[in-house]
């Protein structure tokens, strides 16, 4: 509650009448004999002394990981799955017919005589076009669900949607070898639905946060969940190289099946541990749930929320998250997916190699994030929230952007080592915007959360379609001077986004996000009046007692009132 907002209360005494007074009274002890029952009841059950709400944040970590997991696992496997019999025999009779060639073919150094067997029986010959769509078509599946997400959020309760995300990604992965050998467009249709399956994710995760996380340590337990998206993408680069290798059934079909088998188990996991809200859950300590509800800037909210979406739209602060979601989404998209072929065709790594290199810039990323945590929970209590915010943002943009520039100067084997570690640094730096604009709709609105990540989704999502199409337009031959364009892009992409939240980013409740937190009860005299007062202001009931005395109830909304 602000400073005015304690004012205006302090202010505005009720002047209760018959009606209103024996109303308040019964509300009052209702409140007090509920609030008197989940004590009794969470300390009668309570058996454990782990917070809860860190058991939440690991629940979700294994949540993000698998779909993480599920979006990415398609990197590697395109490398697996599309080096065609042709283009490594050519390669190889190119090199052993004449030891010159050695240096200039791309191949040469990565492929030994057993990958060579390995790679010569794989199944499919794909356009680096095509490859863009299967790519892109997440996306697609995301733009499709995620205007819905925030209403499916409240209307199923975000733990049964996390559940239901996890069953039916899970089962589209088991199911993609089966459907890509039976056309390729199918892989597409599953990657697609794979997408809208992990698009309801975001809205449902900052509804549970709005509820759990206390302002004091909403940075750390929002960047231990969000660690999961690095992990996931740890896991999956560093598996797939092995899976893939794998001399049966040509390897690739074990990134799906063992990424597949792991979302579902972590979805029985979710429908245990994972509650909507700390009042929900049965082992909850009295301590805990104390400390979660009086660190909040809002009530936990238990009916149907309208989001004020003419408000919402007209807000600068909300368009610096949306324009720096749709910044990062964009550069993740054109990087991330392509990262094992560059990996393959600039700085010419064995698959096996490029699984193990593709992952470490996400050890970065998720060491930055846990680190970043901790240090934005610290900075909270010296800073403002918009500071806080604001440097992450930057650091985490610009820190990203500018060692991208500096690999377009080492774009050979001779200097693939500083290409590596750059690469790292940058995704590393990257993932500090996650203790920005990912989090900041917690800050300017806690109670419309979902909503305002919905729409920061779908437009960030609408415009990431485009990523995989252009860099795939512009790799055509794939050579170094079309992966320079690319690292042009996606720097001066990240750049304007870490700019424009600079400008325009805020850390405090915005106006038209808050509670009407109290009501005043007015008592007029003459009930014609009254009627006048009803139809201008807004009025939550209207009675008149037996001696023609009206009472009126107005909802206040303090900040609204001072404008």
């Amino acid at each position: 509650m602000t400073r005015r907002h304690s004012a205006y209360k302090t202010f505005s005494e009720e002047i209760k009448c018959p009606h209103t007074k024996a109303v308040s009274d019964e509300k009052a002890k209702a409140t007090m004999t509920s609030s008197d029952e989940h004590t009794d009841d969470v300390t009668k059950t309570n058996q454990c002394c782990c917070p809860k709400r860190w058991v939440l944040a690991f629940a979700l970590l294994m949540m993000r990981l698998c779909h993480a997991a599920m979006r990415q696992n398609i990197g590697i496997a395109l490398v697996c799955m599309t080096h065609t019999a042709d283009e490594i025999t050519d390669e190889f009779e190119n090199v052993t017919s004449s030891p010159s060639n050695a240096t200039n073919c791309k191949y040469a150094m990565n492929v030994t005589t057993e990958e060579f067997t390995n790679l010569n029986s794989t199944e499919f010959n794909w356009s680096s076009m095509f490859e863009g769509q299967v790519l892109s078509a997440p996306y697609y599946g995301f733009l499709l669900v995620i205007p819905l997400a925030g209403y499916l959020d409240h209307a199923m309760g975000s733990c049964r949607l996390l559940m239901m995300s996890l069953t039916v990604g899970g089962l589209l992965s088991l199911l993609t070898p089966f459907l890509t050998r039976q056309h390729r467009y199918f892989l597409v249709a599953s990657r697609a639905l794979t997408g809208a399956a992990n698009g309801v994710v975001k809205p449902a995760v900052f509804t549970i946060w709005a509820n759990w996380a206390p302002v004091t340590q909403r940075g750390m337990l929002t960047s231990v969940e969000y660690s999961g998206s690095a992990v996931g993408g740890i896991v999956t680069f560093f598996i797939s190289g092995f899976l893939c290798s794998i001399p049966l059934d040509h390897g690739w079909p074990f990134v799906f099946y063992v990424i597949g088998a792991l979302s579902m188990l972590c979805a029985v996991a979710m429908g245990m541990l994972v509650y909507d809200r700390p009042d929900q859950h049965p082992t909850i300590s009295h301590e805990e749930f104390k400390f979660i509800t009086n660190n909040q800037h809002h009530e936990i909210r238990k009916g149907k929320v309208r989001p004020p979406w003419s408000k919402i739209i007209r807000c600068p602060a909300v368009w610096a998250i949306i324009v720096a979601h749709t910044s990062h989404h964009w550069v993740f998209a054109a990087i991330v997916g392509y990262l094992p072929m560059y990996m393959r065709d600039v700085l010419q790594y064995k698959i096996a190699e490029n699984g193990m290199l593709s992952a470490l810039p996400f050890v970065g990323s998720m060491i930055a994030g846990l680190a970043g945590g901790i240090v934005a929970d610290k900075m909270h209590r010296c800073i403002s929230i918009a500071s806080v915010r604001k440097i992450f943002q930057v650091t985490g943009s610009w820190g990203f952007a500018i060692p991208m520039l500096v690999v377009t100067w080492l774009m050979d084997i001779n200097h693939r080592l500083i290409a590596v570690m750059l690469l790292v640094l940058a995704v590393t730096l990257l993932n500090l915007t996650s203790l920005a604009y990912r989090i900041n709709c917690l800050d300017i609105a806690p109670r419309y959360a979902s909503f305002i990540t919905s729409l920061s989704f779908t437009i960030a999502t609408a415009a990431s379609l485009t990523a995989p199409v252009v860099t795939s337009a512009i790799l055509v031959e794939k050579s170094n001077e079309e992966w320079k364009i690319v690292l042009y892009i996606v720097s001066a992409v990240s750049f304007a986004g870490g700019l424009f939240y600079l400008f325009f980013a805020r850390g405090e409740v915005q106006s038209w996000a808050l509670e009407n937190t109290f009501d005043i009860t007015v008592i007029v005299p003459d009930p014609a009046p009254a009627a006048a007062i009803q139809r201008e202001m807004s009025v939550s009931d209207f009675t008149v007692d037996k001696d023609r005395n009206a009472c009126l109830v107005l909802s206040v909304n303090p900040l609204n009132s001072l404008q």
